[in-house]
């Protein structure tokens, strides 16, 4: 999160193909849990602590769950950025 946007499994060992983190904590007040397999995200869940932009860096494209709309804005290539209330957890499908 050091370059102002998250980035899953910016290098996931070869050897760790499927798996899952519960907790993994962000700058900007994020927690996450996510599952992989075959190397590839396959769900990802994104707790707000604070309230502020969420922005990730993907390639992949993907829908946000929430009981709100959320619109998930395209600043620049690569990177999509929504805007996230406090306490609120967000389900990202990809």
């Amino acid at each position: 999160s050091h370059e102002g946007y998250i980035e899953l499994l910016p290098a996931l060992p070869a050897d760790w193909k499927d798996g899952t983190f519960k907790g993994v904590c962000a700058r900007e007040g994020f927690e996450f849990t996510f599952a992989w397999s075959e190397g590839k995200i396959k769900s990802a869940s994104v707790l707000s602590k604070e309230g502020k932009v969420f922005r990730l860096h993907s390639l992949i494209p993907f829908k946000v769950q929430n009981n709100k709309r959320v619109t998930i804005r395209k600043p620049e290539p690569g990177i999509l950025e929504f805007a996230t209330t406090k306490g609120q957890r967000y389900d990202l499908v990809f």
